[in-house]
């Protein structure tokens, strides 16, 4: 299955031009002052035109509602996993906010991925504006560019293949991560698939993966249920409240979508019933 596209040369030129701010976003029961992220609010037309030019994401240039409601899930009495000293992976994202959740939240490495380098880029700034001070290894692989041991920032597509190992090597032992998150990351329909495969790889095997997500774009919560359960993971809805003195309400999100907002443990068969959750 096709992965997706880089952003194109051209386009990487006009987003380096734009003009970020930092954001706070406040996570109820995360230790610590409220996190922040380096947002955008709108693109420029010609950063949309080059766009819709090609199969590129460039998403990870705002606080999304499921990342901030998967954070706040995490930071609950109820919360699924313990975080505490656990190797902990995030997929698509993005600006990094739930990784940085997760450092504040005791974890012991955690690795924040995206395909998009440029996000990457962006969660490194995200890492360094919140005091996490983990300066970039320029002599890092384009696959595990850590940025420094416990918090670090990494380019990954997602689909079978070495780099799942890759990873699971350089930080999770070669056993793969105790908890993979992801919030908010599947708005294609082709993207399930490749995600899940992705989790598979990624996580150990007594490991928990917790996928906050909020449909759209024809991607159900049927759907995304189908698609783990090809995949062979056993999938468990959990309890998910939808806060709106977050102000995750927008033009963008109605209350009705965040209200059909799920969460979901994700387990290989074998650890459902080792591990709570």
């Amino acid at each position: 299955m096709d992965a997706l596209e880089e952003p194109s040369d051209a386009l990487r030129e006009v987003l380096q031009d734009l003009e970020y701010e930092l954001e706070a976003v406040t996570i109820p029961g995360l230790p610590g002052e409220a996190l922040k992220i380096l947002t955008i609010d709108e693109l420029p037309l010609e950063a949309l035109t080059l766009l819709e030019e090609a199969n590129a994401e460039i998403s990870g240039r705002r606080a999304w509602p499921g990342s901030v409601l998967l954070a706040s899930s995490l930071c609950g009495p109820e919360a699924p996993p313990v975080l505490e000293g656990r190797t902990v992976i995030e997929l698509g994202a993005g600006s990094a906010l739930t990784s940085m959740a997760a450092a504040r939240l005791g974890a012991r490495t955690v690795v924040a991925t995206d395909g998009d380098r440029t996000s990457v880029d962006l969660a490194h700034q995200n890492f360094e504006a919140n005091g996490f001070g983990c300066p970039v290894d320029e002599q890092a692989t384009p696959v595990a560019a850590a940025t420094a041991p416990g918090l670090s920032a990494d380019r990954l597509l997602w689909g079978s293949g070495p780099h799942n190992q890759q990873l699971r090597d350089r930080f999770a032992g070669g056993s793969g991560f105790d908890v993979v998150l992801a919030g908010d990351v599947l708005y294609k329909q082709d993207l399930p698939a490749l995600f899940f495969e992705s989790v598979k790889e990624l996580i150990a095997a007594d490991g928990i993966a917790l996928l906050c997500h909020i449909p759209r774009a024809g991607v159900s919560q049927e759907l995304v249920v189908a698609r783990a359960e090809e995949a062979g993971l056993a999938v468990v809805r959990l309890p998910l409240e939808v806060d709106f003195a977050l102000g995750l309400e927008s033009d963008q999100f109605s209350r009705d979508e965040l209200l059909a907002a799920c969460l979901y443990s994700i387990k290989l068969p074998d650890a459902s019933s080792t591990r709570g959750g």
